[in-house]
């Protein structure tokens, strides 16, 4: 069995901070987390990381694909705009992938992993997700 962790930022959220203030960009965060919460089985865990970073931790992946499909499900889910003070608001999400034991065997290794995926998808475009390779 294996584990993956996901390292989720949200692509030019500063935008909707700047643009109508922190208290909707704080809803917005809510929101974000909610729907991550829906995406995912109950055993699987989703964690705020940083202002505008998620962790989500999925548990007892049997094959792969059910990666891909989560990572799919989160990225369209963040993605439906959502009425906020009178806005219609959407963000898309960066997804960076690791996956346990191949990438490493312990928290902080496995984030770190994520989070470079993460990064490197940020370079090439938003609104999509990668899997931690050692040439990153």
């Amino acid at each position: 069995r294996q584990l993956a962790v996901m390292f989720l930022g949200l692509d030019r959220f500063k935008r909707i901070n700047n643009a109508l203030g922190h208290p909707v960009g704080d809803e917005m965060l809510k929101r974000v987390a909610r729907t991550l919460a829906t995406v995912v089985r109950e055993s699987d865990s989703v964690f705020r990381y940083g202002s505008d970073e998620f962790v989500v931790v999925l548990g007892d992946i049997v094959d792969p694909q059910q990666i891909k499909g989560v990572a799919d499900k989160l990225l369209a889910a963040i993605s439906s705009p959502q009425p906020i003070d009178g806005h219609d608001l959407s963000v898309t999400a960066s997804l960076g992938i690791s996956v346990y034991p191949s990438d490493g065997f312990d928290a902080v290794a496995l984030i770190k992993k994520a989070e470079t995926a993460m990064r490197n998808v940020k370079e090439t475009g938003p609104n999509d997700y990668r899997f931690f390779t050692e040439d990153m």
